[in-house]
């Protein structure tokens, strides 16, 4: 009896002289009951279009917002297709009413119409901003184009740029990525922007965020299609390569996972491949749509960054490689980042891939998907280095008396000496390994994402007049084949 009288006496009854007057009684007339000569239904007509104002009012913010936001005419289509309304690239009026829709529908408090990168990403969305066409200068011209108006060889077929975020935390490891970005942008003569907004040769370009990546390749490309079509006018027959200003091998050099890549300043991992929660869904799709008016037929992508290639487990997203991940043998994932990258990218880009957590560039346990693979799962690329037949023309030169069941067996043990030799050269530097190199070196593991078909050559001409001209290299492999009954 005592709890109830407590819990009876804490109830107060409703009194009409206790309401506020005033905006503060306006707000919860909805709450009260109809006064004398009142229908009943006025009160709930007036929550009604006190609703509606405040829907109004919070759209006319949205607008306001989004006219000082600066979001990419890109992202905003992208934003207004997800969301089933017209696709006008305009942030108008329909556009903040839908995205207001869906916030309410997800149970948000703070619903406000505003579409900024969390709302992006809760759609699988990348956040980009508006952004202008590099300018360009007579030295770039110059080291772009020839005397008689030309595309130089080297730009032919397109161009290379190197991207890195620049963390807020910069930490000697997180300080790694502009260490390989550099020597890899100065050797494959990257097209980068200076802090006016130039385009400048031999430089790699930081960025803070996931859709700066989207901004500024975007920028590079349109700058020098400007570049060009001038160039075409002022040479009237000069030429105009479409491909010339496209980007033929992307270079992203950040912290990696099996789901996604650290381009965040605060490294966090934005760009998705993998759902990971209710805010975080995956938006490779959207990346690579705001990146496909700038790429080059035939792309390579190179991932310089830890697990992106190794399959991802959705029940330990977190999970480290295993030993196999290290083996020449190894396989890389069909639902890893690289791979559905490469997926989206299409069946004529190439996305390389490291399988574990290791340097950026220097590690071995590497993978190709795509074009260059041939295998939707990823080929490590130690077969694309030295492929079958390579190692039966060694088997065939260093043992040319073996019946050919003997071959069989002594290719396998020549399998585990070129896997050695692969993993000490993919650390050495080019100059190392090529006589003939000029100009700024970078080393092998960089290298044969960049460039297979030379990495290639060099490899097995290193090992063939190199390697095995060491006498402990080539001593070990006798003897194997001694252990064997081979010799």
């Amino acid at each position: 009896m005592y709890k109830a009288s407590k819990l009876a006496a804490k109830k107060k009854r409703w009194d009409p002289a206790a309401e506020p007057e005033g905006p503060a009684a306006k707000q919860d007339i909805g709450l009260m009951p109809p006064a004398p000569g009142v229908q009943a239904s006025a009160p709930v007509q007036r929550t009604e279009e006190g609703a509606d104002a405040q829907r109004e009012a919070k759209l006319s913010s949205a607008i306001t917002w989004a006219s000082t936001a600066k979001i990419g005419k890109l992202s905003i289509r992208q934003l207004q297709k997800t969301l089933g309304v017209a696709e006008t690239d305009v942030y108008d009026t329909e556009t903040a009413g839908a995205v207001l829709d869906k916030q309410v529908s997800w149970g948000l408090k703070d619903a406000d119409g505003r579409a900024g990168k969390t709302t992006f990403s809760r759609l699988g969305l990348v956040f980009t901003k508006e952004y202008t066409a590099s300018t360009y200068n007579q030295e770039f011209w110059g080291q772009f184009l020839d005397e008689q108006g030309g595309v130089r060889p080297a730009f032919s077929g397109g161009i290379s740029v190197a991207v890195y975020p620049h963390y807020k935390d910069q930490s000697n490891n997180n300080k790694e990525f502009l260490r390989q970005a550099d020597p890899w942008a100065k050797r494959h003569q990257a097209v980068g922007v200076d802090e006016s907004g130039g385009l400048k040769m031999n430089i790699p370009i930081p960025i803070k965020s996931t859709g700066e990546v989207i901004e500024k390749v975007n920028s590079i490309t349109e700058g020098i299609s400007n570049m060009l079509i001038e160039n075409f006018f002022l040479k009237m027959g000069g030429q105009f390569e479409g491909s010339a200003g496209k980007i033929k091998n992307l270079g992203i050099f950040a912290h990696g996972m099996p789901y996604g890549l650290a381009l965040e300043e605060n490294d966090d991992y934005a760009l998705l491949s993998q759902d990971r929660g209710t805010n975080r869904q995956s938006n490779v799709e959207s990346f690579v749509q705001g990146l496909s008016g700038s790429l080059a037929s035939g792309v390579n992508v190179q991932l310089f960054s830890c697990n992106t290639g190794r399959e991802y487990n959705a029940k330990k997203p977190l999970e480290k490689e295993k030993y196999e991940h290290w083996q020449v043998s190894a396989k890389g994932g069909e639902n890893s980042f690289g791979a559905l990258l490469a997926e989206q990218l299409g069946q004529d880009a190439t996305v390389y891939s490291h399988l574990t957590a290791g340097h950026t560039t220097r590690n071995f346990a590497a993978v190709v998907f795509g074009n260059e693979a041939g295998d939707s799962n990823g080929t490590h690329i130690f077969n694309l280095l030295y492929p079958d037949e390579f190692m039966t023309a060694e088997v065939d030169r260093l043992f040319p008396t073996l019946d050919t069941p003997s071959k069989e067996k002594a290719k396998a043990l020549i399998l585990k000496q070129m896997a050695r030799h692969f993993k000490n050269t993919t650390s050495k530097e080019v100059s190392e390994v090529d006589p003939d190199f000029k100009g700024t070196s970078t080393n092998m593991g960089a290298e044969m994402f960049t460039d297979l078909a030379r990495s290639k050559t060099l490899f097995q001409e290193h090992w063939k007049n190199k390697w095995l001209a060491a006498a402990d290299n080539m001593k070990a492999l006798k003897a194997a084949m001694k252990k064997a009954g081979l010799l």
